[in-house]
């Protein structure tokens, strides 16, 4: 009896576990920039190297080559605080100290960077991360890019507080949206769809 009681627990713990880490932390989408050697690398040591950091920087680089390089971590079992690298590397372009640096001081992408390595470091926990993505898009409204993982964040804390109806209207809303530039590969786009259209049954 004791084990099953013990299988019983187990198994609702492993479901809180997915629900909390679903979708931000598990939909995986970074294959379509398998090409990238910052993916790989990532692939390979589970965590935020710096020369991916510095592709991170580089305004140069497209932001959803950006965004797949950090979603290479959804594969990493490595509890890492990514963030905090990143924000030393950040820190020290702007000459600052990352334990209380001005947050205005990063560009859109920057902000955008912290915001997304943020939520993966916390697991799917969005608190920390939604002021940073609401600096970022202060900074630029109209990246698709920005606008949705941002409403991919605000759609998981509907999903942690199980309002699923209202997740999946969040990041649908956005989605379907026309008004932003188009900065996000199709395919991304796609499976970021596909990952949150069962929460869609919870409007029905």
């Amino acid at each position: 009896m004791k084990k099953v009681i013990l299988i019983a627990i187990l198994f609702v713990g492993f479901v809180s576990f997915m629900n909390a880490q679903t979708p931000v932390t598990l939909t995986s989408f970074h294959s379509n920039f398998s090409q990238l050697e910052e993916v790989q690398t990532i692939l390979q040591m589970g965590v935020l190297d710096g020369k991916s950091a510095y592709f991170l920087m580089d305004e140069n680089n497209p932001i959803d080559q950006k965004a797949a390089i950090i979603n290479a971590l959804v594969d990493s079992d490595r509890d890492s605080d990514n963030a905090t690298t990143f924000s030393m590397f950040v820190a020290r372009k702007y000459g600052a100290n990352f334990q209380d640096m001005d947050l205005n001081l990063l560009s859109a992408d920057e902000l955008f960077c912290l915001g997304y390595l943020t939520i993966m470091d916390e697991k799917g926990s969005p608190e920390l991360a939604l002021p940073i993505f609401e600096i970022a898009l202060q900074k630029d409204a109209k990246s698709y890019t920005i606008q949705l993982i941002n409403a991919l964040a605000e759609a998981q804390s509907s999903i942690n507080q199980k309002e699923n109806c209202t997740a999946w209207n969040t990041f649908s809303a956005v989605a379907t949206s026309t008004s932003y530039t188009n900065d996000l590969d199709a395919n991304i786009k796609n499976e970021l769809n596909n990952a949150m259209s069962t929460y869609k049954e919870g409007c029905e």
